[in-house]
């Protein structure tokens, strides 16, 4: 059984049964069940998504091998005709890969938004999705009517497979030209400059940065450099603004607001979860 997400603020869960599969409500009372010939249980996250914030799940149809959306109650909604289908973002709008085999997007009654001409798309965040206009090729950034927003092109392989690319409004990007990564804002502008060999995302206002000389550090928003980029490795950075930095061969714990925690003295170290941290020390390992 797999948590899917959350449907008008109630979490719905998913269950391969024997028979099929179980659509359950945050009970495990049985919202619907879809009638499914698969070889096992386990196989249940490669056949169905969790629901889009419109209660629409795409479905795998077991003997034409594509895909379709149902409903929270098991009722098709969209006929099975995609290659790919992915979830539904709060835009209502879902990407899928047509039979000609490239991407588009289309709405929540299954007509195209966005003509399939794409070699793939990332989800819709903040109504942007970046595009590859033909494989290995290079990124643009489109709105939801498919238009390019920017010149700049971006190394489409560098965005990760998850919903939100947007996190505190500017997206992590790879420069297509230079391959050195920077932030840009919701038309595609440079608010960082291409600087970075490595970059990760914001958290409240912070990210964790590879700087040309390979060394890690911390820049706020406007990227300017919080922590130098002078440490060998870095975690990424905790909801509090902790991050766990190796310096000389040791690891220690470094806070945003208040500086070193704990120095590094520790052969290694986890980041912090939950309010703790698993250490090594000597030989021995400690929580």
């Amino acid at each position: 059984m797999i948590e899917t997400g959350v449907y008008e603020g109630k979490p719905v869960f998913i269950s391969g049964t024997e028979k099929g599969i179980d659509i359950l409500d945050e009970n495990m009372s049985i919202i619907s069940s879809i009638p499914y010939e698969m070889e096992g249980v386990e196989q249940i996250e490669s056949i169905i998504s969790p629901p889009g914030n419109n209660g629409l799940l795409a479905l795998k149809d077991s003997e034409t091998g594509k895909w379709g959306y149902v409903s929270i109650e098991g009722k098709l909604m969209i006929d099975y005709s995609y290659q790919v289908a992915q979830i539904f973002t709060v835009d209502g709008i879902a990407i899928v890969k047509a039979e000609n085999g490239l991407y588009g997007a289309i709405d929540e009654k299954g007509e195209y938004v966005i003509e399939p001409q794409y070699n793939c798309m990332t989800n819709f965040s903040n109504g942007r999705s970046f595009a590859q206009i033909s494989k290995g090729g290079e990124g643009i950034l489109i709105d939801l009517e498919g238009n390019k927003l920017s010149d700049n092109k971006f190394c489409f392989s560098s965005f990760p497979d998850v919903v939100d690319i947007y996190i505190d409004g500017l997206a992590c990007v790879q420069d297509y030209n230079t391959k050195l990564y920077g932030y840009i804002d919701d038309y595609g502008d440079y608010v960082i400059e291409p600087q970075f060999i490595k970059a990760n995302d914001f958290v409240n206002g912070y990210a964790t940065v590879t700087g040309s000389n390979g060394l890690r550090g911390i820049i706020n928003d406007k990227g300017e450099e919080v922590v130098p980029c002078q440490y060998e490795d870095m975690t990424f950075l905790s909801e509090d603004g902790v991050v766990k930095i190796r310096k000389d061969g040791l690891d220690g714990y470094y806070s945003i607001d208040k500086g070193w925690i704990i120095e590094p003295k520790y052969k290694d170290a986890t980041g912090f979860f939950n309010g703790y941290a698993i250490i090594k020390v000597n030989e021995t390992i400690k929580q």
